[in-house]
């Protein structure tokens, strides 16, 4: 049996390029994954609240969140982490001082410092995402990722250079924007956690952002998809197709994992 990671963003759907669900090739690769006893992991930098019904569907063993600061294994938490409060304050104090927008996600919800600036709207509909915002105003629940969005490259490029002490940051591929992670924190730290808790499982990973790199080096076989960003192809063992190409389902038949 094998353990296999797939990223969703770039890897499973496409949002920019108007891929919204996972194809039909990809529908079929998970139902053949399941039939071989293999355990498939979602490993996304999304909350579970940002990820769409049709994802959810798919039925994966279980999921890793928030860039890797939360696993979940049949419905099971079996790691977490969060942000305390200094650092919530720090991100809430750099993204005003860049005239940017924080989003900070937790398990149900995603909240925002903006609801009605015009940079707001150009996230929303870049990344439409499947659950309304509500403001940091509300927050009452811990939270385990943010982004920031700025803009333009430059910008964002200042802000991420005042929180890299802190945090890890991870640019998203469009460039005004980036991931704000738990400093230490990745997808390989659940990764590591279920390879030894499967000890004789061959690990495989699928990604196409910043945010997969330590996810390929961690993992036996490291694919990165054939529209990854440039940074992730030294971490890759292996380039498939694209999302557009169904690089999810090529790549793993080619392993003869179904």
């Amino acid at each position: 049996m094998a353990l296999i990671f797939i990223d969703i963003d770039g890897t499973i759907i496409d949002t920019p390029n108007g891929l919204l669900k996972p194809t039909l090739k990809t529908k079929l690769a998970f139902d053949l994954l399941k039939k071989n006893n293999h355990k498939v992991f979602i490993a996304s930098g999304r909350a579970k609240a940002l990820i769409d019904h049709s994802i959810i569907e798919l039925n994966s063993a279980g999921y890793i969140t928030c860039n890797g600061a939360k696993l979940t294994y049949m419905d099971q938490v079996l790691y977490e982490r969060s942000f305390n409060d200094k650092e919530l304050a720090e991100l809430i104090k750099v993204s005003a001082h860049f005239k940017g927008i924080l989003y900070l996600e937790s398990d149900k919800r995603i909240y925002a410092s903006d609801l009605f600036s015009p940079l707001h709207k150009e996230f929303d509909e870049f990344w439409k995402l499947p659950c309304p915002y509500h403001h940091l105003n509300e927050i009452n629940e811990d939270i385990h990722i943010a982004m920031m969005f700025f803009k333009d490259y430059e910008t964002a490029l200042l802000a991420k250079n005042f929180l890299a002490e802190s945090f890890d940051i991870r640019f998203h591929n469009s460039k005004n924007s980036f991931d704000v992670n738990i400093k230490g924190v990745s997808k390989a730290t659940p990764i590591t956690f279920l390879k030894e808790l499967f000890k004789d499982d061959r690990t495989y990973a699928l990604g196409d952002g910043e945010n997969d790199i330590e996810m390929l080096e961690t993992v036996d076989v490291g694919i990165a998809m054939g529209n990854c960003a440039t940074k992730l192809l030294k971490a890759a063992d292996e380039v498939t197709l694209s999302v557009l190409e169904d690089g999810v389902y090529e790549a793993l038949k080619k392993h003869v994992l179904f």
